[in-house]
């Protein structure tokens, strides 16, 4: 699985061990963050519930909008 990530730490903070968060994440992912079907999520995206990007043939979904979207605690 493909994931860009971001590091919450400050630039310079190097010598911590934080783990980093997921940005973007796959459509297979948010259906299994969700409980939500393939087709659901793709319905999602056509009505603009969420931000999404493609890259290449892929369509990825910004995770922060996908939780607050189905509201999935963190």
């Amino acid at each position: 699985m493909e994931v860009c990530l971001a590091s919450d730490t400050a630039a310079g903070d190097s010598g911590s061990n934080q783990a980093l968060a997921p940005v973007t994440i796959s459509v297979a992912e948010a259906c299994r963050i969700t409980g939500l079907s393939r087709s659901y999520i793709y319905q999602a995206i056509k009505a603009k519930a969420f931000h999404t990007v493609t890259k290449g043939s892929r369509r990825l979904i910004d995770h922060d909008d996908l939780r607050r979207w189905a509201k999935v605690p963190s």
